[in-house]
């Protein structure tokens, strides 16, 4: 399988899943949802989901990365994934992608 397909049908799932937490009243962000309404994400779900972030900086995918990240922000994470997200998010901002890898290692 191709890094583009791979990426490809990543933003494609990412998207639907965003969808169904929408249409569920979760959203895809944390403003306004509690701590405890927010779903849960293994732990293998986001060593996933930061695999593919690496990948996509690789590939200079800030569009990909962002839709990974708007995904993420409708779970519950830690706070040290808070904080790993939030450092992605600004280097998203920033097109930095040194400052997105770095964020995740």
């Amino acid at each position: 399988m191709s890094t583009e397909k791979l990426l490809s049908d990543y933003r494609s799932l990412s998207e639907s899943i965003n969808d169904v937490l929408r249409i569920n009243g979760i959203g895809n962000t944390t403003e306004g949802n509690t701590k405890t309404t927010l779903p849960e994400i293994s732990e293998s779900e986001l060593k996933d989901a930061y695999s593919v972030i690496l990948e996509m900086a690789e590939a200079f995918d800030i569009d990909g990365i962002n839709a990974v990240v708007e995904n993420l922000e409708g779970y519950r994470l830690s706070d040290a994934d808070k904080e790993k997200v939030k450092a992605i998010k600004h280097s998203v901002k920033e097109v930095n992608y040194e400052g997105i890898k770095k964020a995740i290692r």
